[in-house]
């Protein structure tokens, strides 16, 4: 079953898991829209869970409108513009702000180290996942929030300061903190603020290719700030 895309399990109660494993594999494009998912038997042998606990994280996918269940058949991936737009709660909203301020720390400086010791080797990965989130999230209207952490990683990468990837790495990796803001982005971005995020990608990637220290800071600086500006922008004025 891993093979159909579906992501392991993790951590938190069964339903939890079953629930953000299989939302997670949606917001990645890993299940496509409209793909049928598994039958119950193959999702509970796939995760290890029984029927009632799988049935409880599918009823609360169908509740978010991420699936759909069609007569005679089994669920159904929603179209994303079908999805129920929900405001974040306000301890969603507090975990997220308290996030992008710890990155507002320790980014801006390791993009100013990835300024003075990238390789030409960091400079290609940085580029790679710039075009390809340009290509996704731009040109294609995918679904791109990991394509976002892939150039955020790759700066930090380029820091040549392991502490920084992994302090990077542990914010990223909070659960809770992934599937909020890749389920909130994914339903409420429009194309013109995903090409914002390209632009100020782009720019930080032009500040490090000209080994800019203060320029690749600042850059960084900067596309954190407009990142929890869009946060709080997005909630303002998302239907509730």
């Amino acid at each position: 079953m891993r093979g159909a895309g579906i992501q392991p399990l993790r951590r938190g109660g069964l339903a939890q898991q079953v629930y953000e494993a299989l939302l997670q594999s949606i917001i990645t494009g890993a299940i496509a829209e409209d793909a049928r998912l598994p039958s119950e038997h193959e999702l509970c042998a796939s995760f290890g869970v029984s029927r009632p606990v799988l049935r409880e994280a599918l009823k609360r996918l169908r509740d978010e409108g991420v699936i759909a269940s069609r007569q005679g058949s089994r669920s159904f991936v929603m179209p994303r513009a079908a999805a129920r737009e929900d405001k974040l709660s306000l301890d969603e909203i507090h975990r997220l702000q308290t996030n992008l301020e710890f990155r507002a720390i320790i980014e801006p400086e390791g993009a100013a180290l990835a300024a003075l010791r990238r390789t030409s080797s960091d400079l290609e990965r940085i580029g790679r996942s710039t075009e390809q989130f340009y290509r996704v999230a731009v040109l294609e209207g995918g679904i791109a929030y990991h394509l976002d952490f892939e150039f955020h990683i790759s700066v930090a990468s380029a820091s040549a300061n392991s502490r920084l990837c992994e302090a990077l790495q542990a914010v990223e990796y909070d659960v809770n903190h992934g599937i909020d803001l890749a389920r909130h982005t994914a339903r409420i971005d429009t194309v013109e603020r995903r090409r914002e995020i390209f632009e100020e990608h782009k720019r930080v990637f032009e500040m490090i290719e000209r080994q800019d220290v203060d320029g690749a800071r600042a850059a960084m600086r900067a596309h954190l700030e407009h990142a929890r500006m869009r946060l709080m922008n997005r909630q303002t004025h998302t239907p509730g």
